[in-house]
């Protein structure tokens, strides 16, 4: 009894092991392009713009909220007639200061460490 519970236990382990990694992989595969901002200064409320490439560039705006720094981004896409139009706009908050935070979205994911000055 006690050896089937040891094999019953190792296989859903190994299900689950198996599981996470698909799933790392599928998201990886999801995600076209990467750009790390880096640490970006940020005036409270002041939008700050980035190319992210492949015709895609994001304006950025960070402030002060209770629970920590929180970045608004709204992620643009340029066809070949110069048209610009929004694909996105999600939200990162961070919540420990000093710290990077990373948001995806439209097969691109941004990485920075938002820095709000003091005004």
């Amino acid at each position: 009894m006690r050896k089937s519970s040891l094999i019953v236990g190792a296989a859903l382990t190994a299900i689950f092991i198996i599981g996470c990694f698909n799933l790392l992989g599928q998201q990886s595969a999801s995600i076209k392009a990467r750009k790390n901002l880096g640490v970006v200064v940020f005036t409270n409320g002041m939008p700050r713009y980035f190319s992210l490439g492949d015709a895609k560039s994001c304006t950025a705006t960070a402030k002060h909220v209770a629970l920590g720094t929180e970045v608004d981004f709204l992620i643009q896409a340029t066809n070949s007639d110069g048209t610009v139009y929004p694909v996105a706009a999600p939200t990162l908050i961070i919540t420990i200061p000093n710290q990077y935070g990373e948001v995806a979205s439209d097969g691109v994911s941004i990485k920075l460490k938002p820095i709000l000055k003091a005004p």
